[in-house]
């Protein structure tokens, strides 16, 4: 028999597992699969950021007084949502947020 604890969370109420009926069930599994659809493909977007992250700060610290920078770098965060790059000096980087 599963039980849920409300002793964490006083607004959230503990069910019986099996006095729910075939269909109960079914419509409980489907929405825990649609939620946990959800949580991976989080996890897979926060892991993709993740290495978009560590691989801007290898880039940036490449970055030397010496090099030449291209200013003109944008970043594609969504269908119309873009970020611009501005490198001011290898501590300072400008974000230009525009909308297409």
């Amino acid at each position: 028999m599963s039980t849920i604890s409300a002793s964490e969370a006083p607004h959230l109420q503990q069910i019986d597992l099996t006095k729910l009926s075939l269909q109960q069930l079914t419509l409980l599994k489907q929405q825990l699969d649609k939620e946990l659809n959800v949580f991976q493909d989080s996890l897979q977007t926060l892991k993709i950021a993740q290495s978009k992250f560590q691989e801007s700060g290898f880039c940036l610290d490449k970055v030397t007084p010496e090099a030449k920078v291209d200013v003109g770098s944008s970043l594609g965060m969504r269908r119309f949502i873009y970020l611009l790059g501005i490198l001011l000096a290898k501590s300072k980087l400008c974000w230009l947020i525009g909308v297409i």
